[in-house]
């Protein structure tokens, strides 16, 4: 596996790890699980405002599901006869690429708070960007998603179950969060 592809996957390994820090990082009824070691980039303003989330789902679990996404198409694209898996990275890391921007941008101009945990999650994911972007592939081989139509399900069963477990450690630490506000109410 080329150097650029190892560190991509370590960027990838970085990245899922920022987004599953950021569930912790989000504030449920007032409380963060997981405090932000810099004071002057607290998470608390940007994962407990308006553009946290997309329909309901924290952008953290996204975050773990694209992560996963394009990893797994860049390990795919390395088996005999997975080229095609290539232009699946491309076209994943440029949307991802594209989020990034935005979200960075967002978070600068428009919630005026910087967070940690997203910082880290876009310059993992635009690095890895830069990386793979020299060996970009825009279109499969012929005959690509009719002969890996097995691997093309395990690749996005692979990104929805990230999703999923990383949406559902969000949802415990709700009713986590839920209950022991609860609690200190009762008494």
């Amino acid at each position: 596996m080329p150097l650029s592809h190892r560190l991509a996957l370590a960027c990838a390994i970085l990245g899922f790890a920022a987004s599953v820090a950021s569930l912790f990082a989000s504030p449920i009824e007032g409380v963060t699980d997981l405090d932000c070691p810099l004071k002057s980039l607290d998470c608390a303003e940007a994962l407990g405002g308006r553009f946290s989330k997309v329909a309901g789902l924290p952008l953290g679990a996204l975050g773990g599901a694209y992560f996963a996404a394009w990893s797994a198409a860049l390990v795919f694209s390395r088996r005999p006869g997975g080229i095609g898996f290539r232009a699946v990275a491309t076209w994943t890391l440029v949307f991802g690429a594209a989020v990034s921007v935005t979200l960075v941008g967002l978070l600068i101009f428009v919630v005026k708070s910087v967070c940690l945990y997203c910082l880290i999650t876009h310059a993992s994911n635009l690095a890895a960007f830069a990386l793979l972007w020299p060996g970009r592939r825009w279109r499969p081989s012929a005959g690509f998603f009719r002969s890996e139509r097995r691997s093309l399900w395990i690749w996005a069963a692979t990104a929805l179950l990230a999703g999923l477990l990383c949406f559902a450690v969000y949802q415990i630490r709700v009713a986590r969060a839920t209950v022991a506000a609860k609690a200190e109410t009762l008494w």
